[in-house]
């Protein structure tokens, strides 16, 4: 037929209907012939299609039947080729349409998460990624994907798609439950994978300065932990009646990739309380002739030592080990609030002892917060206190060790309790210092 023209064939075979009408075919242009194209992947999940009054085999839910890990099947490979769907790119539209597809009811509750069913995801392979379909998609065969078993290097068995597609219950999850200890000015908070499955969902809740707050995040194979400095961070310093306290803000994060979410996020109070009254020990006081080692005892956050002078420049001349000292002469103790906390130190009483325990023969120096005899008690400032008294014996002939203690309140420098106050009794008239 040359071009332009106009003919007649024969409809035999043409329709398939073989009802004996000819076929009216128009031709124009130039014919040309060409080498047919490669065929394409197709860009579509194509499955066999989904019917709810029959048991749905391609796809479902391990363990199911409301929520579990995706199990999606290639049925052009044949067998039992089931994989799992990555996380990137799943939204709660993909969420409904797996839902659809699992004839459940709730779709417009339905939800995708990662990170959950982690031992059943490592032992399938990924069988789709970038899954995107449009609203209200009653099959995968409607949306678009990367192509069966083409998967980025970041879907891993952390991102493999798990569905819930019952409707979310009004009752909230369970609250995490983590241990602290406080020791040293920090808190040290610990979690189980379970209340928190990675250290990098843990932060600081509010605003702080990065520069000056130390404030690190760590996990090893069976713990999550984060160390909150009382200091330099967003700590809160308050006081009751018994105790100072630093409340720290602690966030965990939800796990999320690409906007799929695991749980939801928590604001948890962290509090470490120092206790206001607490005992110093183990300072040395020399006996009257020998000195003996001094050790500076250190009850967390207090210590005493010894001086043998004190002027507008501090104490000086720390009392060592060998040095002799003679009964009746005057040395200077110095009990100090060691930490870099704010707070203030009042000393209560102090005692020399024979006894190392503190239980032998006494002899106060300070006694409810007023100094004994000849002696005085000064405040050098808001962490230091000086006593000034004469050096005794327990025994007049042979040289032997005394003990000095010393019972401090540690308080916030604002408390106005009267334990805080370095004053002697309790007559508003005393002196006040």
């Amino acid at each position: 037929m040359s071009t332009g023209a106009v003919g007649r064939i024969c409809n035999l075979g043409f329709d398939n209907n073989g009802n004996g009408r000819d076929a009216a075919v128009i031709c124009t242009g130039t014919q040309t012939t060409s080498t047919p194209g490669p065929t394409l992947p197709p860009d579509f999940a194509t499955i066999a299609p989904i019917d709810c009054n029959n048991t749905i085999t391609s796809l479902r839910l391990d363990p199911g039947p409301e929520e579990g890990l995706v199990l999606i099947q290639n049925g052009s490979l044949g067998g039992d080729n089931f994989g799992t769907i990555c996380a990137a790119g799943f939204s709660a539209i993909e969420a409904a349409t797996i839902c659809r597809m699992l004839c459940r009811n709730e779709t417009a509750n339905a939800i995708g998460m990662s990170g959950k069913y982690l031992t059943t995801a490592a032992s399938y392979p990924v069988m789709l990624s970038g899954l995107k379909c449009p609203a209200g998609a009653t099959s995968t065969n409607d949306c678009k994907h990367n192509g069966w078993g083409a998967a980025p290097s970041y879907c891993t068995p952390n991102t493999a798609v798990s569905v819930r597609c019952s409707q979310i219950s009004l009752t909230p999850p369970p609250i995490p439950a983590p241990f602290v200890v406080c020791h040293l000015y920090v808190a040290n908070v610990f979690f189980t994978y379970t209340d928190v499955a990675s250290a990098s969902l843990l932060s600081l809740y509010g605003t702080y300065n990065e520069t000056t707050c130390n404030f690190t995040k760590n996990e090893n194979s069976t713990t999550v932990w984060a160390t909150v400095p009382y200091i330099g961070c967003n700590s809160v310093q308050t006081t009751n009646a018994t105790h100072v306290i630093y409340t720290s803000m602690l966030y965990r994060n939800v796990t999320a990739v690409s906007g799929v979410y695991v749980d939801v996020p928590y604001i948890i109070p962290v509090e470490c309380a120092i206790p206001k009254l607490k005992e110093v020990t183990a300072a040395l006081l020399p006996d009257a002739r020998t000195a003996p080692p001094i050790t500076g005892g250190d009850s967390y956050t207090s210590e005493v030592k010894l001086y043998r002078s004190y002027n507008a420049r501090g104490f000086s001349s720390e009392i060592a080990p060998g040095d002799r000292l003679v009964v009746g002469s005057r040395i200077y103790a110095r009990v100090r609030e060691t930490s870099p906390l704010n707070v203030r130190l009042t000393v209560r009483n102090c005692w020399a002892s024979d006894k190392s325990d503190g239980t032998g023969a006494s002899y106060y120096v300070v006694r409810n917060k007023c100094a004994t005899d000849a002696n005085t008690v000064f405040r050098v400032d808001e962490k230091n206190i000086g006593i000034n008294f004469a050096v005794m014996s327990f025994t007049q002939t042979v040289s032997t060790q005394a003990y000095i203690f010393c019972d401090v309140t540690i308080c916030t420098p604002t408390d106005p309790d009267e334990r805080c106050l370095q004053t002697c009794g309790t007559a508003l008239a005393n002196k006040q210092f």
